[in-house]
């Protein structure tokens, strides 16, 4: 069982897994994909007193033309006996996560996204333009940095 610096066990079970968006350009091109760049974001949803989901999105975005030719996003949802140790709601937008509960949620999530979109760019052009493996802790402290700049 996972544990947290002070030693709260962290009691934590994936109970859904949903593809939740996904497009491709239907005009896509080879020249359209020579330069992308994978925008990666998420978003914590708290569902209930003990159920918390994780929505994770990519996008590949042509870097000369700003213009997006695909995307797709899954949703996981988390049970969490004791989510309180874990989840601050703030405000109705707004919650703080504590770091422990969030890398457990993102690092299914991502590779869930990542399987998904290999099994969607099946025969089209993106087939051999993978999303690229990253260290999630990275995804989460730019998210943090993002939340900090916007405040």
């Amino acid at each position: 069982m996972p544990s947290v610096e002070n030693n709260t066990p962290l009691r934590l079970s994936l109970i859904g897994i949903k593809e939740t968006g996904f497009s491709i350009r239907p005009d896509l091109r080879e020249q359209d994909i020579e330069n992308i760049d994978w925008m990666i974001g998420f978003r914590p949803i708290l569902q209930d007193e003990s159920r918390i989901a994780v929505e994770v999105r990519s996008a590949a975005i042509n870097t000369e033309t700003n213009i997006e030719v695909a995307s797709c996003s899954v949703m996981l949802t988390y049970t969490v006996d004791n989510i309180d140790e874990f989840v601050t709601k703030e405000s109705n937008t707004k919650l703080t996560i504590r770091d422990h509960l969030m890398l457990n949620m993102l690092n299914p999530a991502y590779g869930t996204l990542r399987g998904v979109m290999y099994a969607r760019f099946a025969g089209t052009l993106l087939e051999l333009r993978p999303l690229p493996l990253i260290d999630i802790q990275d995804l989460v402290k730019a998210a943090k940095r993002n939340e900090a700049a916007a405040q």
